[in-house]
Order: C-alpha cells, then structure tokens, then sequence
C-alpha cells in the first residue's frame, strides 16, 4: 500500500494523464491510503486490532445467545 502513490503516479505519465483531474484525484487517494497503511504500521495496527475486537465480542454474542 504504501508504494501504490509512485505507481498510480508513473501509470499516470506513462498515459499521459498526469494533468487530468481523475488521475489526480486517483493520486490524491493513494496518498491518503498509504498514510494510513504508514500510520497502521507506526503505531502497531490500531485499526485491526479494534475491527478484530468487535469482530471477537459479536462471536461470543452470539455463542451466548445460541446456548
């Protein structure tokens, strides 16, 4: 993820798009998501750790209420 910037950037020259508002805005939301891929990795994967925790809770939820 956080390599997909450079290369959304080079398909973009590579086409010729590198001024077109879509390839730019393509550009723009690759940078976002490799912030973030950086920040999960920074900060020891706080997004996955949180969606793997609900994910627990509505199992055991469920094994309770099944019983």
């Amino acid at each position: 993820m956080r390599a997909i910037p450079n290369a959304v950037k080079v398909l973009a020259e590579v086409n010729g798009r590198e001024k077109d508002p879509e390839s730019k805005k393509q550009l723009e939301n690759a940078e976002k998501e490799a912030v973030l891929a950086e920040r999960e990795i920074t900060q020891d994967f706080p997004v996955l750790h949180g969606l793997a925790l609900v994910a627990l809770w509505s199992w055991l939820e469920n094994l309770v209420r099944d019983k």
